[in-house]
């Protein structure tokens, strides 16, 4: 059920075009800030379903577009997060509808403050497909928010 309603909620997201009311989450200045330094830096964005299955559609097209490339990706599900050897942040965003629809995501720092069912918006270098999922390395979070309507909400009101 959650994979489905992340799909309507990020195809939603992009076609609203509404003014956020006072009882909606809005981003901060600093969360602001922060997404308009990561999608000016990015070469591609997308969504965690675009990328994930632009890979296992065609991995070859997808390598061209996205592999090495620093990509901003949104509506992710936060499945789980840990560390690994050596001390960098792992989380894994759930995609779905499969258990296994994964994207991997590495960062510098291995203190993340992220909870299982958060959803977020991020950049990262795209490593491309390995062991069936993709992995994304050197990543940074712009925006988290507990529902995918939220983040929706909070990334429109980062555009106006």
């Amino acid at each position: 059920m959650r994979k489905f309603l992340l799909l309507v909620a990020l195809a939603g997201c992009q076609a609203a075009d509404e003014q956020p009311t006072a009882r909606r989450s809005l981003p901060s200045g600093s969360e602001q800030a922060q997404i308009a330094r990561l999608t000016n830096a990015a070469e591609e964005q997308t969504t965690a379903y675009g990328l994930l299955f632009a890979f296992k559609w065609d991995a070859t097209s997808a390598n061209k577009k996205y592999k090495n490339k620093i990509v901003t990706v949104s509506g992710g599900e936060v499945d789980h997060i840990d560390r690994t050897a050596s001390g960098k942040g792992h989380v894994a965003l759930y995609v779905g509808p499969e258990p296994t629809d994964l994207i991997h995501c590495y960062f510098e720092r291995g203190d993340l403050d992220l909870e299982p069912g958060q959803f977020v918006f991020l950049s990262g270098r795209c490593r491309g497909l390995m062991a069936g999922t993709v992995v994304l390395d050197s990543c940074e979070i712009g925006l988290v928010a507990d529902t995918p309507e939220e983040l929706c909400q909070k990334s429109i009101a980062t555009r106006k």
